[in-house]
Order: structure tokens, then C-alpha cells, then sequence
């Protein structure tokens, strides 16, 4: 019997059927594509078996992990979240989150998180906890903490040479902006504008130095710092450290202001302080002299030096 079949047709022209073999065609087309999926197939293979995918495939699971193991993923989580205020689950000290509002306000960036800023004790209700590191030296960079996360940290943020300023908004619990002015290099005009300019009342503000802060720092700006609460910028001098934690409005001198001072060009013993800052600071009515005319005063007389004194005094004499 003949498995072929024969397709009889006439054209429009009259021309002689045409004869198809149907079967061979349909045998030649189902081995083309067996031939053609086995070579996919092969190539598949092939590029599995390669060792640059397995190369590729370990890269890449090795990256997924690093980024899951490190405190960094807490960073780069938080990055992709966005809220006008800050989310409170169990206490102000673990839950506050410090993100961009829904205005598009300059993002905070998140360096480190670490539950209470590392307190012993939990801050009550109506404070919040601060750590704020100024830094042994020059290679020695600023840490500062706020409600449990590192918004200054290993060199990676605003926080370099100078004055390091910070801006929280106690009714939202949000830090408003972190800034860095070099009052070593530059003068401190550019904060002055700043400082009259950023400030709401009510708002608390963080101050603390790293490396020198005092060379340029202007007496313009000692005079704000003192409105705004310092009892002590007047004393900032070559390589000290000094912090100050005050509040916008605030009547008198912050109770949260601490300084050191610098010995043979070294630099001053660092601040590494951690303490619960309340959302309402209150001043002390203490008034404070202007120790530089007492100092002057003080080094002119020469009948007075002994070794320490002299020190005290040629290091006063370089700004």
C-alpha cells in the first residue's frame, strides 16, 4: 500500500496538478525540530556546566548574604521608606524611625542602628537618648546618635572638621538636618546666616567639635552660641572639645554643655557622652562672665606665670 498521497490542483493558468508528497515533508519538519531543540538543549548545558556561571552564581550568593549579615542593611532598608513622622511601637528609645517626609525634605541618612544609643537605662517618655562622640583626634572621626541611630558616623556623613550641628523637632520626634561648618578653614559667617535662619522656637540643637573648631570661629558667632544657651563657647580654644545641647527659646544656660581643654598643641581629652535629653529643656538663670577680657587680664600679669600658667597662657595668646 502507498503512504502517499497525491494533491491534484490546477492553477489559474491551467497548468499542468501539482504532486506533494505530504509524508516526507511532515518527516523532514518534525527532524528539523528535534535537531534544532536538541542543539537549545546542548547550548543550556553548556553554559550550566561553564565555570564562569558558577562563578557568577557564587558571586552573587555571597553578596546576598554579606548584605543580610551586615548592619548596613538596616541603612539601605531604610533608605526606601518615606513618613512625615516617626512610627512609635514600645518606647521613644527603639522605635522612632528618622526618614524623609512626604514633602521631599533632605533625607537623614542612617549609618548605624543601635537600640537606646547605647544607654544603660531607658530614657522615660519625655526624653530621648543622645550619644555624642567628638573624636580623639584629626584621624579619630565624630559619632553622634540620636533616638537610637548613628546619623553621624566613620567619616561617611556631614560630620568633619569644625562645628558639627544637628536639628531635632521634639513634637515629631524628627531630625530636621545634620551640618557641618569648618571653623578651622572659614570663617563662621556661613553659620551665623544659618543658625538665624534654620531655627524654629521649640527646636532642640545639638553642637559638638571635632579636630579644631576655634581658629576662625568669630565673636559674632561666640555671642549667638551664648544667646541660644552656651555657658562656656566663650572658653573654646586651640583643640578643645565642647558640646552643647540646647533648645530654641530656651531662658538662661543649658544644663547640657560640657568642655576640655588642650594641653602642648594636643588635643583636648574627648567627650564620649551618652545621656537622655528631655523634649523640653530648662535654663539656668546662671549668668556667665566673659572669660576672655578675664584672661587677658589675667596673663598680663607676668608675676604670676609659673610653668603651667605660661602654657595656659601661649596657647590663649594663638587665636
Amino acid at each position: 500500500m502507498s503512504f502517499t498521497r497525491q494533491n491534484r490542483r490546477k492553477d489559474t493558468l491551467g497548468l499542468l496538478p501539482v504532486v506533494r508528497d505530504l509524508k516526507n515533508e511532515d518527516e523532514h519538519s518534525e527532524s528539523e525540530h528535534v535537531n534544532n531543540q536538541m542543539r537549545k538543549d546542548d547550548s543550556i548545558c553548556d553554559t550550566l556546566s561553564s565555570p564562569l556561571f558558577r562563578i557568577i552564581i557564587c558571586v552573587v550568593i555571597v553578596v546576598v548574604i554579606l548584605i543580610y549579615k551586615s548592619d548596613y542593611f538596616h541603612y539601605f532598608h531604610s533608605k526606601n521608606e518615606k513618613s512625615s513622622r516617626l512610627i512609635i511601637k514600645t518606647s521613644w528609645n527603639y522605635s522612632k524611625m528618622l526618614y524623609e517626609d512626604d514633602e521631599g525634605k533632605p533625607q537623614i541618612e542612617v549609618i548605624e542602628i543601635l537600640p537606646n544609643c547605647g544607654l544603660q537605662t531607658i530614657c522615660s517618655e519625655n526624653a530621648f537618648p543622645v550619644h555624642i562622640y567628638t573624636g580623639k583626634n584629626k584621624t579619630d572621626f565624630p559619632k553622634l546618635c540620636i533616638m537610637g541611630k548613628y546619623v553621624m558616623s566613620f567619616n561617611r556623613t556631614l560630620g568633619g572638621r569644625g562645628i558639627n550641628v544637628a536639628v531635632i523637632e521634639p513634637k515629631t520626634y524628627t531630625i530636621l538636618a545634620v551640618n557641618n561648618f569648618d571653623t578651622y578653614e572659614y570663617n563662621s559667617s556661613n553659620l551665623d546666616v544659618w543658625l538665624q535662619n534654620m531655627f524654629k522656637i521649640g527646636h532642640i540643637i545639638i553642637f559638638f567639635t571635632f579636630d579644631e573648631a576655634s581658629k576662625k570661629l568669630t565673636k559674632n558667632t561666640r555671642n549667638m552660641l551664648y544667646k541660644m544657651g552656651s555657658g562656656k563657647i566663650q572658653d573654646l580654644r586651640y583643640r578643645c572639645q565642647w558640646y552643647l545641647v540646647t533648645q530654641m527659646g530656651i531662658q538662661g544656660i543649658s544644663p547640657y554643655e560640657k568642655i576640655t581643654y588642650s594641653h602642648k598643641n594636643n588635643w583636648a581629652e574627648v567627650l564620649d557622652e551618652r545621656l537622655c535629653v528631655p523634649f523640653h529643656i530648662t535654663g539656668s538663670p546662671i549668668l556667665v562672665d566673659d572669660l576672655t577680657n578675664n584672661q587677658q587680664s589675667f596673663c598680663s600679669n607676668t608675676s604670676l606665670w609659673t610653668e603651667e600658667l605660661s602654657e595656659f597662657c601661649n596657647e590663649s595668646n594663638k587665636h
